[in-house]
């Protein structure tokens, strides 16, 4: 199971009907809407092939074309090629540049439920 533990500097996401060009005058922020859902959807082949619980840290930034890109990645190597993987994969809305930091949770749900017991 992948939980984001907190995504730092995220405005609400709002659909907009501007251009990519248009939003970025605009002054609205690029935003990624459903960001935790995106990523858990996106990483879950790689946690389940890695099976190792892990904590990290990553930032990225989306453009004023809505692309996401990373620009850092802390923890366990092993996931961060996957985690850049799937940042760069996000579907995100353009606007003006934006810089996010978020906090991931890789843990094992069935040695979470046993623990439970």
């Amino acid at each position: 199971m992948l939980s984001a533990v907190s995504l730092c500097g995220a405005p609400s996401a709002r659909a907009s009907a501007l251009t990519p060009e248009q939003a970025a005058q605009s002054g609205r922020p690029s935003v990624c809407p459903a960001v935790q859902e995106q990523l858990a959807e996106l990483l879950a082949s790689s946690q389940q092939r890695i099976g190792r619980e892990a904590d990290l840290s990553a930032e990225f930034e989306v453009d004023a074309q809505g692309r996401a890109r990373a620009l850092s990645v802390q923890g366990p190597r092993r996931y961060h090629s996957p985690v850049r993987i799937a940042v760069s994969s996000l579907d995100c809305k353009g606007g003006r540049p934006q810089r996010y930091a978020l906090n991931l949770r890789f843990s094992d749900s069935f040695s979470a439920k046993a623990d439970k017991r």
